[in-house]
């Protein structure tokens, strides 16, 4: 899931499950006398349940949807063209689809309570895909429309930052001076061009006894650091944790050593 919008195609089983009329829609529509404006309105509404907020544009409605739609009560789709877009009948209509589906517009309360969610999201969806689905899934859960995808992607971007900066400065404040100052030099290359980071990251060479007791002097070199994972990363989820090893894999030391202090301690961590 992405932010939600209407594909350019749609299975038969999906137009039925999401753009079938039910008879509280043919109920509500009564009242509307004209045709163009009856089907226009039904579209509206369909769109409206489907995405979980009002299509900024009529444009972002594809011609199939209508088609549909309109068979459905009988109607000619080109009756579609003469329904206005955001004039006062619109916003009319608009009101009665909120009424009828209790959906509501996101006040400037729910982005600060979804931002705070977010924040705390984040240690189990670290990815900003999975956030942002989770985002969207809030939303609807809660029958607020989405704000629009712009401002969406910012509350997102803006929880993931909150989580990761406020995590990286506790793992780097529960690491001891020592385990710090071992970080440092280890980043720093010695008698040869390869810095003690980059060594522990080498591959295997060819099995054999030699390199077996190459893989063994790194492992006891990590495990001078002494680091305490139940300490360190108390209160870190898996996921979080893999999402942070993940973007350190690919580093190595000149690129770890340009990070700010807490992210590199977090990332050698």
């Amino acid at each position: 899931m992405a932010y939600p919008t209407i594909p350019e195609r749609l299975s038969d089983a999906n137009l039925r499950e999401y753009f079938n009329l039910r008879s509280d829609d043919l109920e509500l529509s009564k009242r509307i006398r004209h045709d163009s404006t009856r089907l226009g309105f039904l579209v509206l509404l369909k769109s409206f349940q489907y995405l979980g907020y009002p299509p900024h544009e009529k444009t972002a409605i594809p011609a199939f949807i209508v088609k549909w739609i309109s068979a459905q009560v009988g109607l000619n789709p080109d009756l579609f063209n003469r329904y206005k877009w955001k004039n006062r009948t619109w916003d009319l209509h608009i009101s009665i689809i909120r009424d009828h589906t209790g959906f509501r517009p996101c006040e400037a309360d729910d982005s600060s309570e979804l931002h705070v969610w977010l924040t705390q999201k984040t240690n189990d969806k670290p990815a900003r895909n999975d956030l942002l689905d989770s985002a969207v899934q809030k939303c609807r859960n809660n029958q607020i429309e989405l704000p629009s995808e712009k401002e969406l992607l910012l509350l997102v971007n803006s929880a993931r930052n909150s989580f990761f900066q406020d995590v990286y400065q506790k793992i780097s404040d529960r690491l001891t001076p020592e385990i710090k100052d071992r970080m440092k030099a280890c980043l720093k290359a010695g008698e040869t061009d390869t810095t003690e980071y980059d060594w522990i990251k080498s591959k295997a060479g060819r099995l054999g006894m030699p390199s077996i007791l190459e893989e063994i002097r790194k492992l006891n070199f990590i495990r001078q650091f002494n680091l305490e994972p139940e300490i360190c990363f108390k209160g870190i989820s898996q996921e979080a944790l893999r999402y942070f090893k993940k973007r350190a894999l690919p580093e190595n030391s000149y690129q770890m050593d340009r990070h700010p202090v807490p992210i590199c301690h977090t990332y050698i961590s």
